[in-house]
């Protein structure tokens, strides 16, 4: 009868209880459960006939676990509209959901209450696909949709 007791108590003291908070303790991530690095700067450029930018959409990304900020610089008409701002100011902010950077931003034309929505996901080859998924009420130069590529550092 003790050995049915005893075998019993250690079968079912190897159960978490879910309502113990030891039981609860975050896991380290690892690899496989970290969440993707959007980290870093990231370039879209359209190139006019005389080797010119017609535009250029640039992000800069500060990641801290599966929260990001960062900065847009959007630079249009050749150069004749630039939503961009010379002192680092963060005009986007994000959570990464299920691999994908969800996020809002603003138009350095605009006012920073008036708030747009982003979607960023990675491509192959290293590259993030950026999305608006909805657009701000103000003027705005980033693009609708792009592909961007990373700038290497020196």
């Amino acid at each position: 009868m003790v050995n049915l007791f005893l075998n019993l108590f250690f079968a079912f003291s190897t159960v978490t209880n879910p309502l113990n908070p030891v039981d609860q303790a975050v896991k380290p991530l690892t690899a496989a459960t970290a969440p993707p690095r959007f980290e870093g700067t990231w370039k879209y450029v359209v190139m006019g006939e005389q080797g010119v930018p017609e535009s250029q959409f640039t992000l800069t990304l500060h990641q801290e676990g599966n929260r990001v900020k960062g900065q847009y610089c959007a630079i249009a008409q050749s150069g004749g509209k630039t939503d961009c701002d010379p002192d680092v100011i963060y005009n986007l902010t994000g959570t990464i959901q299920k691999g994908k950077l969800i996020g809002k931003f603003y138009s350095f034309f605009g006012m920073p209450k008036d708030k747009g929505s982003f979607e960023l996901s990675f491509l192959p080859g290293q590259r993030l696909q950026w999305t608006v998924t909805h657009p701000t009420k103000s003027v705005y130069y980033a693009p609708e949709h792009c592909v961007l590529k990373p700038v290497k550092q020196p």
